[in-house]
C-alpha cells in the first residue's frame, strides 16, 4: 500500500454518511487495485508483491471496503483480484457478511498444478486458470495459506488476502402516515389520515456502460489488464436514486485462443440495496498482433572441412537455428522455428573462393502460436585452410639400367607419384592434384659411376588441395647398373701367314678389334665400355717347332668392363702360318775347275756347301729358320765318256731351299772337272 492510500482511508471514514455517499456518487473513489507479480518460478527469488486496496461502498452505510493482498513469493506468480462481499442475504447484520475473491496462479515451469488449504479446506486447481474462491467470513480476518506446486513441495508462495469491510445494508422502505385537519372560521375540525408507501423500485441507472477491451499479449496471460478491468467493473457506473450501488460480474474464465488470446464476455451487474439491478456487457479481447522479435540474428558459421560435408556440425547449427534467439511478447515459450533447408548438404563452390570450399545459405523462421512469424537468414561455409597431409612420403626407386634411359619406368614412377599418397581433410584425398618438378630431359647422368650407380633424378613431389594449400615429399629415381656385359659374338681366333717380323701390326690390328669379339651392355648398348686384355706385349711366341704350318701361337683374353666394374670375357689365338715356300733369290751357278787328278774334292765340298751360290729368302723369317740340301749322293764328279770341250767331268746337282715348315724351293746347277792342262 502506499503511504498516501491509508491517508484517503482515514480521510473517507472521517466524512458523515452523505459526504460519504457524494463522494461515492461523485465517482472520486471507486476502488484502488494494485497488482504485482513474482519474477520466475521455482528459481528461489524473493519477490513482493502487493496487492493493494480494493474498497466496496455499502448502499447506504458507507463503509469502506478494503482489502491488501501482501506476499512473499519464493516459487509461484500469483494474482488475487475481484474482491466481493455479500451481507449473506441478511441486510442488517454485519456479523454474517461474507467474501469471495478471484485467484489465478501461474508458475510456467510446472504443469502440475497447485494446492492450498484454505480456510481449513483443500483447494487445489491447475496453473493459468481463474478460480472463484469462497465465500469466507468477513469477521475471520485475513485469509492467509501457502499455494504449493503438486510436482514440487518445496515449490511454494505465501498469500494472504485482506477482506473488505462488512457489507451489509438495509434497503431503505418505509411508511408515512400523515393526517391532515380541517378547521374553519369557527374553529370546527374535521381530520383524516393519509398513508403513503416509500418504495425503491427503480434500478441503477449507468452513467457509463462497461466498455470493450483489447489488449495486445504480454505472454503472461494480460493478468493484471484483467483484472484493472474486471475491478474498474468495464469502465461502467452507475448511480442509484434511493441508495448506494454495489457491483456484481461472472468472470470465470480466461481466453483460450492461441497463446491465451481470444475474447471473454463479461457482465457487469450494478445492484442497490433493494435488490433492482441492471446490467451491461462488455468483452475484453486479448489479441496477438506482434510479430517475434528476434533479438540476435542468425549468424554465420565457419567451420574448417571435414571431408565429410560436416553435416554433424551443420545439422547442430541448424538445430540451433544459425544461433539465431527469439522472443514473443505473447508466447515466449511458443515460438516455433523452421527454416528452408531441403537437405543435401552445404553446395560446394565451383572453385574454391578464398579458403571457402562450400557455402549454404539457410532462412530461419520464427513464428509464434497466432502463425505470426519473423525471419533470419546466415550462412554455413566450409573452408579449407588446412595444409593436405602427405600420409605416405615418396620412396626412392631403384632400377637396373636398360640402356635407355629408363624412361618407362621413369615415367610409371612419376605417374605413380612416386609411391606417395596423400590425405586432405577437406576430401579426404580426392580434389588433390599432383605435381612434380620434373624438367624432362631422362636420369641425369652421374660423372662415374658410384656404387653402381648411373643415373639419379631428384624429383619433388607436390600434392595440392582445391584451396591451393599444399604438402610436398621428395625421393630418388635411381638407375643401377649390376649386371655384367653380355659378349654377344666371342673373340675369333686370327690365322696370318708369318711376316718374317713377328706379324706386329696383324697383331695390334687384332688385339685392338678385340680379337673381333662384341658385346651387348643393357645399360650402355655398348657405349661407356672399356676393353681390355691380357697380352703381356712381348709378341707371339714361337712354337718350339712348326705345327702344321704354325710356327706362332698367342692366347689371349678379352675384358668387356662396363663403367660399374661389371665384366664380361673371351678368349682366343692370334695363329702365324707358314705355307709359302722359299724364294731362291740367286740361282745356283754352275762352276768350273781345272781337273787336279784327285777329283777335286775339296772344291766340290766348298761349292756344295755354298749352295752352288745360291741364296733364298723366306717371307717367314727373312732367310733363316729355313735350311739348305741338295741331291748329291757321294762318288764324286763323275766322268765323262770321253774329254768333251775340255770337259772330263759333270755333275748336275739341285740345291732345296726348306723353311722349318717344310717349304721347299729349289735350283740346279753343274760342277764341271776341266783339263786345259797339257801333260807333263
Amino acid at each position: 500500500m502506499k503511504a498516501n492510500e491509508g491517508r484517503d482511508y482515514e480521510d473517507f471514514m472521517e466524512l458523515n454518511s452523505t459526504e460519504q455517499i457524494r463522494k461515492i456518487n461523485s465517482n472520486a473513489l471507486v476502488g484502488i487495485s494494485s497488482l504485482f507479480q513474482g519474477s520466475d518460478s521455482c528459481l528461489f527469488k524473493q519477490v513482493f508483491l502487493s496487492l493493494a486496496t480494493i474498497l466496496f461502498f455499502s448502499i447506504f452505510t458507507p463503509s469502506l471496503l478494503k482489502a491488501t493482498t501482501s506476499s512473499t513469493v519464493s516459487t509461484i506468480d500469483y494474482h488475487v483480484f475481484n474482491l466481493t462481499c455479500s451481507d449473506n442475504a441478511t441486510p442488517n447484520d454485519p456479523s454474517d457478511d461474507v467474501f469471495s475473491f478471484t485467484l489465478i496462479a501461474e508458475n510456467p515451469a510446472s504443469s502440475t498444478g497447485w494446492n492450498a488449504l484454505i480456510d481449513g479446506a483443500p483447494q487445489s486447481g491447475n496453473y493459468d486458470e481463474v478460480y472463484i474462491l469462497g465465500p469466507y467470513a468477513v469477521s475471520s480476518g485475513n485469509q492467509v495459506f501457502d499455494l504449493i506446486d503438486n510436482l514440487d513441495p518445496t515449490c511454494t508462495s505465501s498469500v494472504t488476502v485482506i477482506p473488505p469491510s462488512t457489507c451489509s445494508d438495509t434497503c431503505r422502505t418505509y411508511t408515512v402516515v400523515r393526517t391532515w385537519t380541517a378547521t374553519d372560521d369557527c374553529d370546527n375540525t374535521s381530520t383524516e389520515s393519509q398513508t403513503v408507501e416509500v418504495e425503491d423500485t427503480q434500478a441503477p441507472v449507468f452513467s457509463t456502460l462497461a466498455s470493450d477491451v483489447t489488449f495486445e499479449c504480454d505472454g503472461s496471460g494480460n493478468y493484471s489488464q484483467i483484472s484493472s478491468w474486471i475491478n474498474s467493473n468495464g469502465g461502467a457506473t452507475a448511480t442509484d436514486n434511493c441508495g448506494n450501488v454495489y457491483w456484481e460480474n461472472d468472470f470465470s474464465s480466461l481466453p483460450n485462443g492461441c497463446s491465451a488470446t481470444g475474447t471473454v464476455s463479461v457482465t457487469f451487474t450494478a445492484k442497490d440495496a433493494c435488490g433492482n439491478d441492471t446490467t451491461t456487457i462488455a468483452s475484453f479481447t486479448i489479441e496477438d498482433t506482434t510479430e517475434p522479435n528476434l533479438t540476435l540474428a542468425a549468424q554465420d558459421t565457419i567451420v574448417e572441412c571435414d571431408g565429410l560435408g560436416n553435416i554433424a556440425e551443420l545439422n547442430a547449427w541448424i538445430s540451433n537455428n544459425g544461433g539465431a534467439i527469439g522472443s514473443d511478447g505473447c508466447s515466449e515459450n511458443n515460438i516455433t522455428w523452421t527454416n528452408d533447408y531441403a537437405g543435401g548438404g552445404a553446395p560446394a563452390l565451383p572453385s574454391c573462393d578464398n579458403d571457402t570450399t562450400n557455402v549454404l545459405t539457410v532462412w530461419f523462421f520464427a513464428e509464434d502460436a497466432c502463425g505470426l512469424s519473423d525471419s533470419t537468414s546466415a550462412r554455413f561455409i566450409i573452408i579449407d585452410s588446412t595444409e593436405p597431409n602427405i600420409t605416405i612420403t615418396a620412396s626412392d626407386t631403384i632400377v637396373q639400367c636398360d640402356g635407355f634411359g629408363n624412361l618407362t619406368d621413369l615415367s610409371n614412377w612419376l605417374s605413380n607419384l612416386g609411391g606417395a599418397s596423400g590425405a586432405d581433410g577437406c576430401n579426404s584425398g580426392s580434389g588433390l592434384s599432383w605435381s612434380n618438378n620434373y624438367g624432362g630431359g631422362g636420369v641425369p647422368a652421374l660423372p662415374g659411376c658410384t656404387n653402381d650407380t648411373t643415373n639419379i633424378l631428384e624429383v619433388i613431389f607436390y600434392a595440392t588441395d582445391d584451396c591451393d594449400r599444399v604438402d610436398s615429399t621428395t625421393a630418388r629415381f635411381i638407375i643401377i647398373d649390376t649386371n655384367d656385359p653380355t659378349i654377344t659374338v666371342s673373340a675369333q681366333d686370327t690365322v696370318v701367314e708369318c711376316d718374317g717380323s713377328g706379324n706386329s701390326s696383324d697383331l695390334a690390328n687384332w688385339l685392338n678389334n678385340a680379337g673381333g669379339a662384341t658385346v651387348d651392355e643393357s645399360c650402355g648398348t655398348g657405349s661407356g665400355l672399356s676393353w681390355t686384355n691380357n697380352y703381356d706385349g712381348n709378341g707371339v711366341p714361337a712354337l718350339t717347332s712348326c705345327n702344321n704350318d704354325t710356327t706362332n701361337v698367342l692366347n689371349v683374353t678379352f675384358y668387356a668392363t662396363d663403367d660399374c666394374g661389371n665384366v664380361d670375357s673371351t678368349s682366343s689365338r692370334f695363329y702365324i702360318l707358314d705355307t709359302s715356300t722359299p724364294t731362291v733369290t740367286a740361282t745356283a751357278l754352275d762352276t768350273t775347275v781345272e781337273c787336279n787328278g784327285i777329283g777335286n774334292t775339296a772344291a766340290l765340298t766348298a761349292w756344295l756347301n755354298n749352295n752352288g751360290g745360291a741364296t733364298a729368302a723366306d717371307g717367314c723369317n727373312s732367310g733363316t729358320g729355313f735350311s739348305w740340301s741338295n741331291n748329291y749322293g757321294g762318288g764324286g764328279v763323275p766322268s765323262l765318256p770321253s774329254c768333251v770341250n775340255d770337259t772330263t767331268n759333270v755333275l748336275s746337282v739341285t740345291f732345296y731351299a726348306t723353311d722349318d715348315c717344310g717349304n721347299v724351293d729349289s735350283t740346279s746347277a753343274q760342277f764341271v772337272i776341266l783339263d786345259t792342262t797339257d801333260p807333263i
